[in-house]
């Protein structure tokens, strides 16, 4: 057998085994790492560059998920922080989701993770600091949804995002509308089913939850979005490659102006 065997030419140019891809099919700009480890690295760098570099009298918004995808982005914002890299002092945040009904000063608290692993070792002003409500009275619940919506709707300045395994954005389930806003969503049973080892019982696992709609993310100036690990391969095929879909609601990013993915080989 001869190993170097020639396909036929498209048009003058020969394309050999020997060539290396020449076509990218990224829908939106991708950084892959060989490692989570240095992805994250990557997206502090974004948003360590993104804070420093603020102008105008305006606080600088940044917008926070929860869940495991971002953990070690804190953990690198922390270290920086306490490095004299960056300052908090003059940024804002609004959190994406929240469980309803939740407190938040329960461990299962989305929210109350997002003190726990960053804000509470950071400057930023308490005051500067804005969670979806899980205890507000269920029959002002819309209400409130709606009041948090003017609050965010096109004024953060940087979301920080994971996508779940079946392309969930926050809490916006597969089939989610794409002009969505902040609302009260039903959790599937598989989200549910995802929630339940932080539970002491699967019982407790709230069936709702407040959720940034897809309209609000898309509303963000600029968005990192992260994903490791082979369990994110099929969501980050699907997000960078695949077709705008609503059964996956991370696909609608792809129309997105400023968007910035970083992920690991494991889950290119």
């Amino acid at each position: 057998m001869n190993p170097k065997f020639v396909l036929p030419k498209i048009g003058e140019l020969p394309i050999t085994t020997s060539i290396e891809s020449i076509c990218k099919f990224e829908k939106v700009p991708t950084k892959i790492c060989p490692t989570e480890k240095q992805g994250v690295v990557v997206a502090a760098d974004y948003v360590v560059n993104a804070i420093k570099s603020h102008k105008g009298e305006k606080p600088f918004v940044l917008g926070l998920s929860t869940g495991r995808t971002p953990l070690g982005l804190y953990t690198e914002l922390v270290n920086r922080h306490k490095a004299g890299e960056v300052s908090f002092a003059n940024v804002v945040v609004y959190s994406l989701d929240e469980f309803y009904p939740m407190s938040p000063d329960s461990p299962q608290s989305r929210n109350h993770r997002v003190n726990e692993d960053f804000l509470k070792y950071i400057d930023i002003n308490p005051a500067n600091v804005h969670f979806p409500d899980g205890t507000v009275a269920h029959d002002k619940v819309n209400e409130y949804c709606k009041q948090y919506e003017k609050l965010v709707n096109g004024c953060v300045d940087l979301m920080i995002m994971g996508v779940g395994e079946l392309g969930q954005v926050g809490f916006n389930e597969p089939g989610s509308y794409s002009h969505s806003t902040t609302r009260l969503v039903q959790l599937s049973y598989n989200t549910r089913k995802n929630q339940d080892k932080f539970f002491s019982n699967p019982n407790e696992v709230p069936k709702t939850a407040i959720t940034m709609g897809m309209e609000t993310i898309m509303s963000a100036k600029k968005i990192v979005l992260m994903m490791w690990g082979e369990d994110k391969a099929k969501v980050a095929y699907d997000l960078i490659e695949g077709g705008i879909t609503e059964e996956y609601p991370a696909t609608a990013l792809q129309d997105h102006e400023n968007i910035q993915v970083v992920i690991d080989e494991a889950a290119a």
